[in-house]
């Protein structure tokens, strides 16, 4: 049945028209004129203006043109969770202390051998996002059922916006297994957001309380962890500093040093920072939840490279 309430729902008809455009959302199937085109009409239908290529001055606008005109290949190694963890301890020379242990690493759902991993464990694809199964106790799990899912991810184009044009290239697509860290399967754990502009980690932004459809609660912070209410109708929250938000900073300072944007994610495990992944297209680059001066102010901050197309 239709619900009335959708027609007020902007949020309804945006993820109704990003369902309909993303399956041609391919540089080989549509051309780079009509990638572009497609980009526009969707910031357009979001923000009800149109955006503006030639002087970009909003993070929003300067994100898009950053996807559209610098497609540097670290964006796509990066965004690759494999290729990431390469990234992390090889070109930054972190530790990988920092990564969720990896158990292995699969071509397909098929060579996957259950009864030799653990009764905890994590399956996830490495080429876009959501594409994720924990498993938890393994004596439950439907491995026919998991397979099946795990196939069809492999099988599928990461489209998560227009705008996401670094996914597009990852290549091959695979599963990798990693530990199960309880922590990061409760979903009252918080995240921690940390926002580089030009390799200078700029505020964190903490995403806590998520709700049974995984929609969490907004807060802003600086590094000495005052709150600073850069989202719309932000709440003032008494949210403890994480132990490890130091190193959480240290770490985005060298991770960030090659993107003029980047947002780097991280949990907080016991005091243990852990990195979830680097982000270049945050809500694809058509962020609704900060407030218009703060869009202008870190599009002030953002200085845009020179285009970069391979």
């Amino acid at each position: 049945m239709f619900r009335l309430d959708k027609i007020f729902d902007k949020e309804w008809y945006y993820r109704k028209y990003i369902k309909v455009i993303s399956p041609f959302v391919s540089k080989k199937r549509v051309g780079e004129i009509k990638l572009k085109h497609l980009i526009s009409n969707v910031y357009n239908f979001s923000f009800g203006h149109k955006i503006k290529w030639n002087n970009p001055t909003t993070l929003n606008e300067k994100l898009i043109w950053l996807s559209y005109y610098w497609r540097h290949p670290l964006k796509t190694i990066c965004a690759d969770k494999l290729k990431a963890r390469e990234f992390v301890t090889q070109t930054c020379s972190l530790s990988d202390s920092l990564l969720v242990p990896l158990l292995n690493v699969y071509n397909n759902a098929d060579e996957i051998d259950f009864n030799s991993l653990p009764n905890e464990f994590v399956l996830k694809c490495n080429h876009g996002c959501g594409y994720n199964i924990l498993v938890p106790d393994k004596s439950v799990l439907d491995v026919s059922k998991s397979k099946f899912i795990l196939d069809a991810w492999l099988s599928d184009v990461y489209r998560g916006g227009v705008s996401e044009i670094h996914y597009l290239d990852i290549a091959p697509h695979l599963i990798l297994c990693e530990k199960y860290l309880p922590a990061l399967g409760d979903s009252s754990i918080v995240d921690y957001k940390i926002h580089c502009i030009n390799g200078n980690p700029e505020f964190v932004l903490v995403c806590y309380d998520r709700d049974e459809k995984e929609v969490a609660k907004l807060a802003t912070f600086d590094r000495k962890w005052n709150q600073l209410y850069y989202v719309i109708n932000e709440e003032n929250v008494k949210i403890e500093k994480p132990k490890s938000l130091d190193r959480m900073y240290e770490y985005s300072s060298v991770l960030s040093k090659a993107f003029p944007f980047v947002r780097i994610d991280f949990y907080d495990v016991g005091g243990v920072p852990y990195l979830g992944e680097l982000t270049f297209t945050p809500y694809g680059n058509m962020i609704d939840y900060y407030k218009d001066e703060v869009q202008i102010s870190l599009g002030k901050k953002l200085k845009l490279p020179e285009p970069y197309k391979e």
